[in-house]
């Protein structure tokens, strides 16, 4: 029979490295905002920079093509891969 996984709650985390995507916007209203992205409650990350900007070329590569987004009021930027850190900490 398998053993179980056990879970040492005392060690201390390890963080872990990843890509995060941060979508950007720059109008006159809000200024130059800058947010992670999320996906039900966690950010969305990849393992590597070639993985994230696939991604952000399916999802959101429109943009580039769109001055009627890019302008005033919207302000739209195509979003862009980031270095994350994440620690997962249990309370």
């Amino acid at each position: 029979m398998a053993k179980k996984p056990t879970v040492n709650l005392n060690r201390k985390p390890r963080p872990i490295r990843c890509w995060g995507i941060v979508w950007r916007s720059q109008n006159a209203r809000d200024g130059r905002q800058e947010s992670l992205l999320w996906n039900y409650g966690l950010p969305r990350i990849f393992e590597t920079r070639r993985k994230a900007r696939e991604w952000i070329e399916g999802e959101y590569g429109y943009i580039r093509n769109r001055p009627d987004l890019r302008g005033e009021p919207l302000g739209w930027r195509m979003p862009k891969p980031v270095r994350i850190t994440l620690t997962v900490t249990v309370e």
